[in-house]
């Protein structure tokens, strides 16, 4: 695993123009304070804690350079789209072997959470990996933080804001990552999405991660794997006012 290039990019070009700009006045959400410093400041420190990654790359707007100390960090242009800022980041990211991406508005990650996701898509195997977050792990942890779950045959499971995949893999993808991105929070949406034999099972409750599996295969030609139990820092992406208050007490 040791050998592996896995090159981390920081998906950070979401304009504070949303539901958050009640709560800053920030440009750009990447940038809204948090305990005294930038909410991606905090993802930043973990991916340079982590063992597994290297070369971070940061998806967002030059005067991130202005806030953040960007010593070793690519920074390259935010797309006008989700699907063309991945694309600038596979781009920025050479011949590496892997690509890591996380959205720059998950602040409680740390190194060693980032290194057991990664570890164990190596461990694994495949193409593509995604992270699953139990309800019981992320109630328990964040009791104050309401999340979308689906319900599979596992338990109750919600998506983590981070990915993993192999770079050619990506690549491919980048037609349908858009529409996946979008629809991430909506289990129906997604099923659907996926084929009307896996929206039948979820609603009879018969639904199992191999099925979401073999329905990615079918879509992407890919093969994609979720990585259950994952950390449920990795899925309290701060997208909402109430999220936004609520980590701001944690300290």
């Amino acid at each position: 695993m040791a050998e592996r290039n896995i090159r981390a990019v920081i998906l950070a070009g979401s304009r504070n123009d949303g539901p958050l700009c009640e709560e800053s006045s920030e440009a750009y959400e990447a940038l809204i304070d948090l305990w005294g410093r930038p909410m991606l400041a905090y993802i930043l420190d973990a991916v340079a804690e982590s063992q597994m990654l290297r070369d971070p790359i940061v998806v967002g707007f030059e005067s991130f350079g202005e806030a953040l100390d960007l010593d070793g960090v690519t920074l390259v242009p935010a797309g006008e789209s989700f699907v063309e800022s991945i694309t600038r980041g596979v781009d920025a990211a050479g011949e590496a072997d892997y690509l890591f991406f996380i959205t720059g508005d998950v602040p409680l990650v740390t190194g060693p959470i980032l290194d057991r996701f990664v570890r164990a898509c190596m461990d694994t195997g495949g193409e593509f990996f995604a992270p699953a977050v139990t309800r019981g792990a992320s109630e328990e942890r964040f009791p104050e933080v309401q999340r979308t779950y689906a319900r599979l045959r596992e338990g109750e499971l919600t998506l983590g804001n981070c990915f993993l995949g192999t770079r050619d893999c990506i690549v491919s993808l980048l037609p349908v990552l858009e529409d996946l991105y979008v629809i991430r929070k909506s289990v129906l949406r997604m099923a659907w999405t996926v084929g009307p034999i896996i929206l039948l099972k979820l609603a009879l409750g018969r639904a199992g991660i191999a099925d979401a599996e073999r329905a990615f295969a079918r879509v992407t030609g890919s093969v994609g794997h979720a990585i259950l139990d994952a950390d449920p820092e990795i899925a309290l992406d701060v997208d909402k006012p109430s999220h936004l208050r609520a980590v701001r007490a944690m300290r």
